[in-house]
């Protein structure tokens, strides 16, 4: 299991990055074996934690003015899920200060500790993972060029080479649901086939990966291809790209 630790830093956009199997008996109640964390953040650090909960640092790890070295201490003593990561992975993020995605929580939506609420939009980013296997990090943005073309319902086309070489060709527009609701995930399946990034009718812009860089990138590439096409459209007629 990969243990998800925020700090303070914001970034544009809603992720979220899908966890192991949980290997203990605290954890082995779970209705699913997917985890999802959302978080405005990208990862600072990686680091393996042994079958003892110990991190595999000889220093340990840093963070903001404590030093740990094992996952008890960082998640304390008393913590029902203190031995649930050994043998997993500790990921180190930043976070807004501001922030409420700090969770971990099975995709039926069950917090597992904790006092604030997760994202209202949990349902779309956990339908995506039970239905793209190959997906482990889902962006949600509200990006302004890439949002301008989903409000019109248009398809962005592949102008700029990124459109190919990261996010598979044109960006396709998903048909619209309500926001907060499992179909803006299910939604957008068609649109994400052979892609790694499309935009929600009326709403915003989706973009998956095999971790969270990547798929903060495709987020960016989204935006960029969807900036430059609306530019060109200003002073000509674009060309899109029908292969690379």
């Amino acid at each position: 299991m990969k243990l998800y630790i925020g700090q303070q830093m914001a970034l544009p956009a809603l992720g979220s990055v899908r966890l192991g199997k949980t290997r203990s008996e605290a954890a082995a109640t779970l209705t699913a074996t997917v985890l999802t964390a959302p978080a405005d953040s990208t990862p600072q650090g990686v680091w393996k934690i042994d079958e003892n909960g110990e991190l595999v640092h000889k220093d340990g790890v840093a963070i903001k003015s404590a030093r740990f070295t094992s996952i008890r201490q960082l998640i304390g003593e008393g913590s029902a899920y203190a031995d649930a990561f050994a043998g997993g992975t500790l990921t180190h993020t930043f976070l807004d200060v501001n922030d409420y995605h700090r969770y971990h929580f099975p995709i039926d939506g069950t917090v597992l500790e904790g006092g604030l609420q997760p994202s209202s939009e949990w349902r779309m980013h956990a339908a995506i993972y039970e239905k793209k296997p190959g997906v482990s990090a889902v962006f949600h943005t509200h990006s302004p060029y890439a949002t301008a073309f989903a409000v019109n319902r248009q398809t962005i086309p592949a102008v700029l080479i990124e459109a190919f070489a990261f996010l598979g060709g044109d960006i396709r527009c998903a048909d619209y649901a309500t926001p907060g609701t499992r179909e803006v995930g299910l939604n957008a399946l068609p649109a994400l086939e052979g892609r790694m990034g499309c935009t929600l009718a009326n709403h915003g812009v989706l973009a998956v990966g095999k971790d969270l860089q990547q798929a903060y990138l495709n987020a960016e590439y989204v935006e960029d291809v969807a900036r430059i096409y609306s530019l060109a459209r200003a002073v000509g007629t674009p060309v899109p790209l029908e292969k690379l």
